[in-house]
């Protein structure tokens, strides 16, 4: 009896922590322009999540195509979904327009080409409020012609604010998306999405300010979300010299927000900024652009993640329409393989 009592206690207090996680609210941002592909499916994710309770802000961007009615369907037929129209203004003043509207308790942000498992918020809210954390970091997949892949975050050291900031920037062991982050409300109180005029980054930018100020972080080992790799419409898969001077805006504003001696923090921005200007074929800019780090890039072995690197490292070294020939060749060589396997799977 007494064996029948404790248990019956047991499942009462659990029953009782999941009633007091599930009057969490949580608010899921989504920034929307030209997904008119994918939208529905990134939707229908977010409606069968197995956590009831969050809101749904979808900001149409001044999305040209049929985005926009989509999402006013989905706020007709579920009173969570809330839907905002402005003229295009770009992710960032999306992202901040969503902030601005949100009430919830914890907020995470999903793009609209991408999706999440059925048990994201449930399992993120339950890690969250179990730990007290301020921002609970999980793993996530990418997803291609290829398949799935599963990508591990691995973050060093202690979990303090201090050494994410250095994993995100530095290491490259963490991702600085937005979308595989739940993150307390409060914490934003004060931190926006400025300026407004980013295209690129502008996430990785955002949650360095909020690691700036010292939050409580954990780390959940686990994958739910999953990133879109082919998407040629996303602002991610679009090269243009706009991305390049939001780059380099980005940049400016980490040696703002951090100390000088943290030098070695923005190495890894600089040097993608490089190559962003190389792939736009601004030749002309690659000598003046971050000198203080090519003694540094011509000492480094090519990253595995920047597969056309040498070509990088013979344009620093004064050969630059040679470099850009030679990576447009190899460009269309890989194109033709990739085709290959595609077709042959």
């Amino acid at each position: 009896i007494n064996i029948s009592l404790h248990s019956n206690q047991n499942k009462k207090e659990e029953y009782l922590e999941m009633e007091e996680y599930n009057n969490i609210l949580v608010s899921i941002i989504v920034p929307i322009y030209n997904a008119e592909k994918y939208i529905t499916y990134c939707l229908d994710s977010i409606q069968n999540q197995s956590y009831p309770n969050f809101e749904v802000i979808l900001i149409d961007d001044g999305s040209p195509d049929k985005c926009g009615k989509i999402c006013d369907d989905y706020s007709k037929k579920d009173s969570r979904f809330k839907v905002i129209h402005q003229t295009n203004g770009g992710v960032s003043q999306a992202r901040q327009k969503g902030l601005e509207n949100s009430s919830g308790k914890y907020l995470i942000h999903v793009d609209p080409d991408d999706w999440i498992d059925p048990t994201m918020l449930e399992e993120l809210i339950q890690k969250a409020e179990e730990t007290d954390a301020d921002m609970v970091i999980c793993d996530y997949y990418t997803e291609d012609n290829f398949g799935s892949h599963y990508v591990q975050q691995k973050p060093t050291g202690s979990l303090k604010s201090e050494d994410i900031i250095k994993d995100i920037l530095l290491e490259n062991n963490l991702t600085g998306v937005l979308w595989n982050k739940l993150i307390k409300r409060q914490c934003c109180n004060g931190v926006s999405f400025s300026p407004t005029t980013l295209n690129i980054n502008e996430d990785e930018l955002y949650n360095i300010k909020l690691l700036n100020n010292n939050i409580k972080i954990q780390y959940q080992n686990k994958a739910f979300y999953h990133y879109r790799k082919n998407n040629t419409q996303s602002l991610t898969s679009k090269k243009n010299i706009h991305s390049l001077k939001s780059q380099m805006n980005v940049i400016k504003q980490y040696e703002k927000l951090l100390s000088p001696h943290k030098f070695n923090y923005f190495y890894s921005s600089k040097r993608h900024a490089i190559y962003t200007a190389f792939r736009l074929k601004q030749l002309d800019l690659l000598p003046g652009l971050y000198p203080e780090i090519h003694d540094l890039i011509r000492k480094e072995k090519c990253p595995w993640y920047f597969p056309y690197w040498r070509y990088i490292l013979l344009a620093l070294k004064g050969s630059p329409k040679k470099a850009y020939l030679m990576y447009q060749i190899n460009r269309i060589i890989s194109g033709v393989i990739r085709k290959y396997i595609l077709f042959t799977k």
